[in-house]
Parts: C-alpha cells; sequence; structure tokens
C-alpha cells in the first residue's frame, strides 16, 4: 500500500475493493462454464456414450450420466431425453455427430443459483460485509449474503443505492448471458 492510498479515509478504497471482488467472482464464473462445456465435449466425443445415443439407450444413457448432475442428452429428433433439464442456467451445447450424421446434443448447465453465488463469493476476496448477488433483470434471484429486491444501477460504475431500505455501495458486472448479471454490494 503506497502512502498516499495508507491516508485515504476506508470509503476511498471501497470501489477498489468491490472491482477486484467483481473481478475475481467473474474469473470463477466464467472457469464454472468452461468445465460445463468441457464435460459436454468430452462425454459427446465418447464412443461408448456415441453408441448408445444412436441406439436411444435411455438405460445406458441414463448409466453413464449418473454421476453427471449438469449434463443433459437429447437424441435428434428429440426422441430421447436423459438427464435434470436445466432450469435458468447457463447452457453450453456440444452436437454429437458420428458416421450416421448428427445423433444428438449434450448440454453442459451451470445453475444460476444461490450455491454458485456463494462459491464465487468465497473465492472473489469481499469483505465479509459486502455481497455478491447475481440478477435477471434488475431483479436479486441469488446472493450471498441474503440480499433480496431489485437493484438498478449501470454496468461498470459505483453507485450508491437502496435496496429493500438498506444504503450499499454497487457495481454491476456487464452482463454475464442474457440479461444476466453480478453484482458486488
Amino acid at each position: 500500500m503506497s502512502a498516499i492510498s495508507a491516508k485515504l479515509p476506508p470509503r476511498w478504497t471501497l470501489p477498489a475493493r468491490l472491482q477486484s471482488g467483481l473481478r475475481a467472482s467473474l474469473a470463477g464464473y466464467q472457469e464454472h462454464v468452461d468445465r460445463a462445456q468441457d464435460a459436454a465435449a468430452t462425454l459427446a466425443r465418447n464412443r461408448a456414450f456415441q453408441l448408445e445415443l444412436e441406439a436411444n439407450d435411455f438405460k445406458g444413457l441414463s448409466s453413464m450420466l449418473r454421476e453427471s448432475t449438469n449434463l443433459y442428452v437429447v437424441a435428434a429428433g428429440s426422441k430421447l431425453h436423459v438427464g435434470r433439464a436445466p432450469g435458468f442456467a447457463v447452457r453450453r451445447q456440444v452436437a454429437v455427430i458420428t458416421r450416421r450424421g448428427l445423433v444428438g446434443t449434450v448440454t453442459g448447465f451451470v445453475p444460476l443459483d444461490t450455491t454458485l453465488v456463494q462459491e464465487l463469493r468465497a473465492r472473489s476476496g469481499l469483505a465479509a460485509a459486502d455481497a455478491l448477488v447475481l440478477m435477471q433483470g434488475n431483479h436479486i434471484v441469488a446472493s450471498s449474503p441474503e440480499v433480496n429486491g431489485n437493484l438498478s444501477v449501470s454496468s461498470g460504475r459505483t453507485e450508491t443505492v437502496r435496496v429493500s431500505g438498506t444504503r450499499y455501495r454497487a457495481l454491476l458486472a456487464p452482463a454475464v448471458s442474457t440479461d444476466v448479471h453480478l453484482a458486488v454490494l
């Protein structure tokens, strides 16, 4: 810490702390999305999986996906669906192509929920008083620690806002998915 920043009141370090925490959260988010993409691509390339999908073998496919909670498989023509369908999630879809052509798709997904936000916040370096929130539009859908309500703030600027009657300094990241944002309060 420089001599100048050591003399500044703590409020002057807030925007930097929020920026750093938000950057770390965004990096963690991207890691989750990359892992979902990699898991879908790895399964799509697996020859045993391809043969089961060509045969529309629900039992065999279900067995292969038993340990994969965030993968969803659809056979070509939507004849067969295996795995838990993604709800509010970021999705990465991979085509499964064999000698027969397109035989289906594998979707790797990251649920956009409190569990994700807690994992991201734990690695963010945010202070105990700071909250990481996941928003759809202006509505907070998940947070750590818990914050409920709506947030209207411009992306990339630190602003003072009120959420459910509590005053915060907020920093909103650009959209991570269609109309989905991370913010630090």
